[in-house]
C-alpha cells in the first residue's frame, strides 16, 4: 500500500510539471549536485506547488525533498571552505608571495646600484628651487610645542649672520646654521650668541654654527663703510635707526664728544657731514678699527680717535680741545659739489676753529648713566672760569645723550626710574623740567628690558 501511495504522489508531482521529464526525488540530497540548473529549478518549482496543498497529502520523498531544498548544505548554506580548503588557501598564498619575491629580486638584479648621496647637480637644483619658492627651511627642523615657535630671524652684518638661539634649539643649531648658508648666497659665516654681555668692552661670547671662522666683516650704514672684527668689538645692526636719529641732532662744524664710540657708528657718518668729532673707546680693538674706518671713509680732518677710560675722557676732552682746537676747515664735499665749486668763481666758505663741545654721546646702555658723575666736577670748574662772561658761560652747557636700560615697561615709571638714577650719578636734579630734556624710547631688547636715550643740557653748576 505504501508503494501505491508513493506512486500516486509521484504522479501528482509530475502533473504539476506540464508533462516534462522530471528528475527523481528519491535520494535527492545525493543526486542534487548532478542535476542541471533547469532540473534544479523544475524540482524547486514543483515542490513549492506541492507545499501549497495539505502537508499530510505529501509523500515521504516529497517531504524529504522539501526539507533538503530549504535546509540542505547547498546554495547560501554551502560551506565557504570545504574540507581541505584551508590547506589550499595557505599553499596559494605562499606560492603568490614566492612568485612576487622572485619577480622583485629578479628586477633588482638588473637595476643600477642605489645612490649613496645626493649628486651635486641635484642638490644645486633643489636648493635653487627652494629659493625660488621662498621656502622657510627652519620651520622644518623643530618639533611642535615650542613656546615661541621656530627661530625666524637673525641679524646680518656683512657676510656674517648672528643668531640668539634659545636652549631648546641646541639640538638643531648646526643644521640651522647650514640652512642659512644654503639659503643666502651673501652669507659665509653663521654664529650664535652664547651669553649676555657682561664685560666692559661689550663683547659677547659666541660659537660658530656653520661656515668659515672669518669674523672680519665689512658693512655699510648711514652712507659710510665700516670694517671690524665682529668677535672682538660691539656692533648691533638693529641700532641703525637710533644711530641716524642721534646723528641728525648734530650740525656741521659742531664739536661732539663720543665717550663710548666703538668702531664709529656715530663718529664716521657725522664726520662725513662735516661735524667735528672726538671719538673715544676703551676697547683697544675698537680703537684699532675706529682708526681704520676714519681713514677708510676719509674723515681724518673731522674725527679724532682716543683710547681712554670714559671718565678720564670726559674730564680731559674740554682741556684737550682748548689746547688743540679743530682747525679752520671747509666742509666735506660730494663729487657733484666739488665739480660745481670748480666751475664757480667764489671760494667755498671756511669755518673758524672751535674750542668747546656742543654734544656728548654715551652709548653704553648697561653702565653709561653711571659715568655722569664725571661731569659735575669737570663743568663746575669750567663754568667757574667763565662765570663773569655770560656768552662764554652759555657755551659751557653742552647737550648730553646717554643710553640706558629700564625694567619698567610703562614709560612714566621708566621716566621716574631713569631720572632718579641720573640725579644720583650727576649729583644734581634731573627732571623733565630741566633745559632741553627728552627721554626717547629706542627699542624693546627683551621682556622687562627697555632701551632709552636720556637727553638733557648740562645744568649751570655755578
Amino acid at each position: 500500500m505504501l508503494r501505491n501511495l508513493s506512486l500516486k504522489s509521484t504522479r501528482q508531482f509530475s502533473g504539476v510539471r506540464c508533462q516534462s521529464t522530471l528528475p527523481s526525488l528519491t535520494n535527492l540530497n545525493a543526486s542534487w549536485n548532478t542535476l542541471s540548473t533547469e532540473e534544479k529549478q523544475a524540482v524547486y518549482t514543483g515542490i513549492v506547488e506541492r507545499q501549497k496543498l495539505n502537508w499530510n497529502e505529501l509523500s515521504l520523498e516529497e517531504k524529504r525533498a522539501a526539507y533538503f531544498i530549504s535546509f540542505g548544505s547547498h546554495g547560501p548554506r554551502k560551506a565557504l571552505v570545504e574540507e581541505g580548503g584551508n590547506t589550499k588557501v595557505f599553499v596559494g598564498v605562499v606560492a603568490s608571495l614566492a612568485a612576487t619575491a622572485a619577480l622583485y629580486f629578479g628586477i633588482r638584479s638588473f637595476a643600477a646600484p642605489p645612490p649613496q648621496t645626493m649628486s651635486k647637480e641635484w642638490q644645486e637644483a633643489s636648493t635653487e628651487y627652494m629659493r625660488e619658492q621662498n621656502s622657510n627651511p627652519i620651520s622644518g627642523v623643530s618639533s611642535e610645542g615650542y613656546k615661541d615657535g621656530t627661530p625666524s630671524g637673525f641679524t646680518q652684518t656683512g657676510h656674517l649672520a648672528h643668531f640668539n638661539l634659545k636652549p631648546e634649539f641646541n639640538t638643531y643649531k648646526h643644521l640651522i646654521g647650514q640652512v642659512i648658508l644654503d639659503k643666502n648666497q651673501n652669507i659665509d659665516t653663521v654664529v650664535n650668541k652664547l651669553d649676555t654681555i657682561d664685560n666692559q668692552f661689550r663683547v659677547f661670547p659666541m660659537e660658530l654654527l656653520a661656515g668659515a671662522p672669518n669674523y672680519i666683516v665689512t658693512t655699510k650704514e648711514s652712507d659710510s663703510v665700516f670694517t671690524f672684527d665682529f668677535s672682538k668689538v660691539y656692533w648691533n645692526s638693529r641700532l641703525s635707526t637710533e644711530h641716524s636719529r642721534i646723528i641728525n641732532l648734530f650740525k656741521p662744524f659742531q664739536v661732539v664728544a663720543d665717550v663710548m664710540a666703538g668702531v664709529g657708528p656715530f663718529a664716521i657718518p657725522s664726520g662725513r657731514n662735516s661735524t667735528r668729532f672726538l671719538a673715544n673707546d676703551l676697547n683697544p680693538d675698537s680703537f684699532h678699527w675706529l682708526k681704520h674706518n676714519i681713514k677708510q671713509n676719509k674723515v681724518d680732518s673731522f674725527v679724532r680717535p682716543s683710547n681712554l677710560d670714559g671718565r678720564e675722557f670726559i674730564k680731559s676732552a674740554h682741556k684737550s680741545l682748548k689746547s688743540n682746537p679743530f682747525p679752520e676747515t671747509t666742509p666735506i664735499l660730494t663729487q657733484k659739489q666739488q665739480k660745481e665749486l670748480k666751475r664757480s668763481v667764489t671760494q667755498f666758505p671756511t669755518h673758524p676753529p672751535q674750542d668747546y663741545i656742543d654734544h656728548y654721546v654715551m652709548n653704553l646702555p648697561a653702565t653709561a648713566i653711571e659715568f655722569l658723575d664725571a661731569f659735575k666736577p669737570t663743568y663746575t670748574e669750567i663754568q667757574q672760569q667763565n662765570k663773569h662772561n655770560q656768552q662764554a658761560l652759555s657755551l659751557t652747557r653742552p647737550m648730553v645723550h646717554v643710553h640706558c636700560f629700564s625694567k619698567a615697561e610703562d614709560k612714566q615709571l621708566a621716566t621716574a626710574e631713569i631720572c632718579e638714577r641720573a640725579t644720583n650719578a650727576l649729583d644734581h636734579p634731573i627732571t623733565p623740567d630741566i633745559d632741553d630734556y627728552n627721554l626717547h624710547h629706542v627699542r624693546s631688547v627683551a621682556p622687562n628690558k627697555e632701551m632709552y636715550c636720556l637727553s638733557f643740557r648740562i645744568p649751570q653748576f655755578v
